[in-house]
C-alpha cells in the first residue's frame, strides 16, 4: 500500500510542477517594481508606437478618405449606431503624429471588446483598451483584455475623462481620453 502512494506521489509531483509553472506564466507580475519599469515602458511604447505606425488612419484627411471609401462596407464604425458614430467621428482630434484624444462613452455603451479593438486600430490607439471598460462577449474578448489590461494597467500615460486642448494640455473633460500624443501641436 505504501509502494502505491509513493509511486502515485512520484508521478503526481512532476505534473503539478508543470502546471504550477504553466500557470505562473500566463499570469502577468502582481506588480512591477522600480527595476523593472523602465524596460515595461519601453515595451509599451514600442508596442504603441508600431500601432501607431501600422494605422491606416493618422489625420482628419485620412479618416475622410475612409468614410468615402468604406463607411457601410465593413469598417469597423459600422458597429457604431449612427448617432453614436456622429458623436465619436466629431470628438476626435490629431496632431502630426496621430489621434489625441476621442470619446470613449459611446463606444463604451455600443460595442464589445473586439469591436472597440477593431475600431481602434483604424487610429492606432488598441492600447486605450485598458482603460476602457467594455462588455466580454466571446473568448476573443477575454484574450484581448487578457493582453491589454494586464499588459498595460501599470502605465498610465493616456488621461481618462480629459480632452486634449492645445499643446502638451489636457483639460477634464467627462466621457473623453486625452492621448499622450497630446505633447505635439493639434490640427
Amino acid at each position: 500500500m505504501k509502494f502505491h502512494l509513493i509511486l502515485a506521489a512520484l508521478v503526481a509531483f512532476p505534473i503539478a510542477c508543470q502546471a504550477a509553472d504553466l500557470h505562473s506564466r500566463e499570469q502577468p507580475p502582481a506588480y512591477i517594481d522600480a527595476s523593472m519599469q523602465p524596460a515595461f515602458d519601453t515595451e509599451v511604447q514600442r508596442r504603441r508606437d508600431i500601432e501607431q505606425f501600422l494605422a491606416p488612419i493618422k489625420s482628419a484627411s485620412d479618416l475622410q478618405a475612409h468614410l468615402a471609401n468604406r463607411l457601410g462596407r465593413g469598417s469597423p464604425l459600422d458597429a457604431l449606431s449612427p448617432h453614436a458614430r456622429e458623436r465619436f467621428l466629431a470628438s476626435l482630434s490629431f496632431n502630426a503624429r496621430g489621434l489625441t484624444g476621442y470619446r470613449y462613452d459611446d463606444v463604451e455603451a455600443e460595442l464589445s471588446v473586439s469591436q472597440a479593438f477593431e475600431l481602434l486600430g483604424l487610429f492606432g490607439v488598441q492600447d486605450t483598451l485598458r482603460i476602457l471598460h467594455l462588455r466580454q462577449t466571446t473568448d476573443r474578448d477575454a484574450q484581448l483584455l487578457g493582453l491589454y489590461v494586464n499588459g498595460g494597467e501599470h502605465v498610465a500615460a493616456d488621461h481618462y475623462n480629459y480632452r486634449c486642448a492645445s499643446r502638451a494640455s489636457c483639460e477634464f473633460s467627462r466621457n473623453f481620453i486625452c492621448m499622450t500624443g497630446c505633447a505635439a501641436y493639434i490640427e
